[in-house]
């Protein structure tokens, strides 16, 4: 049962990692400019089908 008075901790980002990536860029212009490559799939219908995916693996797991 929660309390409605309990506030959640605030917490403040942690530094950067070594390895981390400092800045993400989604941009496809470049492939289809050199490649002529082209998503087949929104990147919502691509979402869904890969949220659709890993739970239909975790039931086959039960």
């Amino acid at each position: 049962m929660s309390n409605p008075r309990r506030r959640e901790k605030e917490w403040p980002p942690a530094p950067g990692r070594p390895f981390d990536v400092p800045k993400s860029v989604l941009d496809i212009s470049r492939a289809h400019a050199e490649l002529g490559w082209r998503p087949r799939v929104s990147l919502n219908e691509g979402l869904r089908r890969t949220f659709d995916w890993l739970v239909a693996g975790q039931r086959a797991r039960r």
